[in-house]
Formats: structure tokens, sequence, C-alpha cells
């Protein structure tokens, strides 16, 4: 934990903190930070996706996805043109054609996180789902 200085919590994502400092940036929607990056490279770890873009930050998917018009290694190279977050999935568009959802339901979920995104300035963001 001593590596994580700094997380970011955008509406929906779950406040967790670092044990040695807890500092707390505002930000409206953090995937609006990947908007306009090049997506470098795609992999299947076990029973998850990671996205590398352009900048370094790395976008882990536990949830379930649904790949329309794409598959995870033809989007390696696009853009993406479009993110947008809703109570129930996430939307990321590339400018290939390609759309990568995040279900977000309660029927998504794999383990207690649909998602997290490692930024390239060290920031830390977890999409969590509710503990009620």
């Amino acid at each position: 934990m001593a590596a994580i200085e700094k997380l970011l919590f955008p509406k929906g994502v779950e406040h967790l903190y670092s044990i040695h400092r807890r500092r707390y940036l505002n930000v409206m929607n953090v995937l609006q930070k990947l908007v306009g990056l090049t997506l470098k490279n795609t992999e299947q770890v076990f029973d998850y996706a990671q996205l590398y873009f352009s900048d370094g930050s790395i976008l882990n998917i536990y949830n379930r996805y649904d790949l329309v018009n794409c598959t995870l290694s033809s989007i390696q190279g696009d853009q993406l043109i479009h993110a947008v977050e809703s109570d129930d999935k996430i939307e990321l568009k590339f400018d290939g054609g390609g759309l990568l959802s995040v279900g977000l339901t309660d029927d998504d979920y794999n383990g207690p996180e649909a998602m997290d995104l490692n930024l390239a300035g060290g920031n830390i963001v977890i999409w969590k789902g509710d503990d009620s």
C-alpha cells in the first residue's frame, strides 16, 4: 500500500485510501482522461482483461464485458474516442468502430471490484460493487 500515494474518486467509485497518505482528488469522470489515447496493447489474463494506453495508463476489467464489432486484439492501435459511465455499464468506443461495454449490474460482478484504472501519474481508481 505504500506505493499508492493518491487515489481518484469519481461518482460511483468507493472511496479507498492509502494507509500512509489520505489525499483525495475530486474528479468528475476519470474515464475522460483516457479519451484521445491510443490502445497500445490488450491482454486476457486468466479471468480479467488488461488494456494498456499510450500514456502508460492500465485499465483492468474484472466484470463481465461485451465486445461489439471487435475483439480485444483487434482494438489494439485504435484511439479511444468516447467513454461514458451509467449506473448499469461503462462503454468505451474506439475509432475503428469497436465498442467495449463493461457491465455494472450485480450479475456482472465476478468479485468485489468491477475495474481498476492505474493512471500514468500514479493515481488509482477502483470501481467497486455495493456492499449492502
